[in-house]
């Protein structure tokens, strides 16, 4: 099986990305790696982002 990439642009989605990326678990098995590109946003979206991709 071939694994995807997943492009994620996001800007000041810190009240969203944790949902948005637990949303994809169903899907591990076919994705390869996540992207988050984060546009220069000014909430916390960055750290949201990290401590959800370090949750197992």
């Amino acid at each position: 099986m071939r694994a995807v990439c997943i492009v994620i642009p996001a800007h000041n989605a810190a009240a969203t990305i944790a949902t948005t990326l637990a949303s994809l678990s169903s899907e591990a098995e076919v994705i390869g790696q996540i992207l988050l590109v984060d546009d220069a946003s000014t909430d916390d979206t960055a750290d949201v982002a990290r401590q959800a991709a370090a949750q197992p």
